[in-house]
């Protein structure tokens, strides 16, 4: 096995590990922030500084890869070269929003996150964008494949596109009624339920969404690296939308007839209560916002 394998499979046995221990202590940041995490910043620049190295390191590594094509027109790009611009540009079409867009759209970009998140978000995306860089454009393991345009392929970009609607419609959703919630009361002090969107089903669909965006890369890109990744997405995400779960269920006494989920859309439930839409209760908070 050469080095980045044992890097990849290492990768795979943290993230197993970080699963348990994120459904026992979730992470200090937004609504969850307390004290005894050391020091903060505001949240709208510690989701640049901890995305970034995501969208640069894999456009590095894409700069690199073309200017070694021997390219003398479009007719001589093969389709899995094709396929390994495309899964490329899914890759920075997730990380320019999720770095540049979104964090430029919040509202009260002020409120504090730790830089223990910050630190560990960094050190999280600059292991995984290389390892999937390196896969795309070192080891060209899509190249190598041999395969053309495919059903996983299709299948695979699809299901991207329908995980990363999810997720920018549903931050969306919150940033709205973070703007309502600013109009009225007091900016800062409150919070209320979100509707709308995939919202009618779980109570996470942002992190919903984005680990359908990650498993339709995955998909597509049928390497062990993709994989890890999908898997990554899950085990750091599914505890963090169950923490929200909860935390919606103790704060908001109706919460639990609106019949949602936590992470995984059961529509059955929604039809089965037919719930008419309650007049929103906002929850007084500390002054925080998320």
């Amino acid at each position: 096995m050469e080095f980045y394998d044992w890097l990849l499979y290492a990768w795979i046995g943290s993230g197993l590990l970080v699963f348990p221990v994120l459904l026992l202590v979730s992470a200090p940041y937004g609504r969850h922030l307390r004290t005894g995490w050391g020091p903060t910043l505001p949240s709208n620049w510690g989701w640049v500084i901890q995305e970034s190295p995501s969208f640069f390191i894999m456009a590095g590594y894409g700069a690199q890869w073309l200017r070694r094509r021997t390219w003398k027109g479009v007719q001589d790009v093969r389709s899995a070269e094709w396929m390994t611009l495309l899964l490329a540009g899914c890759w920075l079409v997730h990380y320019a929003n999720r770095a540049f867009v979104f964090p430029l759209r919040m509202r009260g970009g002020s409120k504090p996150t730790t830089w223990v998140v910050v630190s560990t978000a960094i050190l999280f995306c600059v292991y995984n964008t290389y390892l999937n860089a390196y896969a795309l454009f070192v080891r060209e393991e899509v190249v190598r494949s041999g395969r053309g345009v495919d059903a996983s392929l299709v299948m695979g970009v699809a299901m991207w596109a329908v995980g990363w609607a999810v997720n920018y419609h549903s931050d969306d959703i919150t940033r709205q009624l973070r703007r309502a919630r600013d109009r009225s009361a007091k900016a800062g002090t409150h919070y209320a339920i979100p509707y709308g969107g995939m919202f009618r089903y779980i109570s996470a669909p942002n992190y919903f969404g984005e680990w359908v965006e990650w498993c339709g890369f995955a998909l597509a890109a049928r390497t062990r690296t993709a994989w890890s990744f999908a898997l990554w997405t899950f085990c750091n995400l599914y505890p963090r939308a169950r923490t929200n779960h909860q935390w919606y269920l103790a704060t908001f006494p109706e919460y639990a007839k609106l019949h949602r989920n936590a992470f995984f859309p059961d529509p059955s439930r929604r039809l089965a209560s037919r719930q008419p839409r309650p007049r929103t209760r906002r929850a007084a908070t500390s002054g925080r916002r998320r």
